[in-house]
């Protein structure tokens, strides 16, 4: 585990609003499985790989392109529609789920500044056992502002689900930030839409959950979209790749002048060293 000599305060100006954004996407996610069922929750959160891209490019983690602009807003049409088709819409399920995912994507992209700034680089085990207190003290917090009688009494029934739950949770978090710190932001939130793609199906199979034909239709174009943005990344000379870059007229050696030029994003408090990473050392990452 690596040490943090020297490094305390440095790390405390990110690892502390990281705790707080995970807490906020855990209770604001919980909360819209109170009124939106599963299948909608999980198409809303393809809008993800768009979220975590843009706020990427905002502060210099990743470089727009007119052909990603073109797939972005290809994976966009494909959730709106899924979204905007639902039987069963539930304006605050709708607001609750939006609300988990700002909250977990900008965690998400602070994760890779924390687990890949030239600063800090903690490794994952490290980043979780920091990361995961701060987010249990908040949630603890949140918890006995909004107590009821009925809590005690739901956990004596549920207590046995809850402990292997939250050794499965410790994994997840672990798995997550190796992820992030091996890939990027953006490569983390695409893997994570291969679990939506299992949720999807199971809840549609298993539990009746509904899902029109267009939204069956829309979903499958979103994962073809994820599919052509992976391809981007790993092959770029991929004929679909190359297909899509004369389409929106873009040379193949790359945009000269990106949409969004990249920035650098100093270390909070250390004005010497950038954290940002180019384009070019993470053309081998999903």
């Amino acid at each position: 585990m690596l040490a943090l000599d020297g490094k305390r305060d440095q790390v405390a100006k990110w690892i502390l609003p990281i705790g707080g954004f995970f807490a906020v996407s855990l209770y604001a996610s919980n909360q819209a499985y109170l009124y939106s069922h599963v299948t909608f929750l999980q198409f809303m959160k393809q809008g993800n790989v768009i979220l975590g891209f843009l706020l990427s490019c905002l502060i210099g983690l990743e470089v727009m392109t007119r052909a990603r602009l073109a797939v972005i807003l290809w994976i966009l049409s494909g959730s709106l529609v899924c979204v905007t088709q639902d039987l069963h819409f539930v304006l605050l399920g709708f607001v609750f789920q939006l609300l988990s995912q700002f909250a977990e994507v900008t965690r998400i992209v602070m994760g890779e500044i924390v687990l890949s700034g030239n600063n800090m680089k903690l490794d994952p085990l490290t980043y979780t056992l920091i990361v995961a207190p701060i987010c249990f003290i908040l949630v603890c917090v949140g918890t006995f502002a909004s107590w009821s009688p009925e809590i005690l009494e739901d956990f004596v029934v549920v207590w046995p689900y809850l402990i292997p739950n939250a050794f499965m949770a410790f994994l997840l978090n672990l798995c997550v930030a190796t992820v992030i710190k091996e890939t990027s932001a953006v490569g983390m939130i695409l893997l994570g839409l291969t679990k939506d793609v299992f949720l999807v199906s199971v809840s549609a199979v298993a539990f009746g959950d509904p899902v029109t034909p267009l939204q069956a239709v829309s979903f499958t174009m979103i994962i073809l979209g994820i599919i052509c943005w992976s391809l981007m990344k790993t092959s770029p000379d991929h004929p679909l790749v190359r297909a899509i870059e004369r389409f929106v007229g873009q040379p193949h050696s790359g945009e000269r002048t990106p949409l969004i030029k990249k920035a650098s994003v100093e270390e909070s408090g250390s004005g010497d060293e950038s954290l940002s990473t180019t384009a070019s050392e993470r053309s081998s990452t999903v």
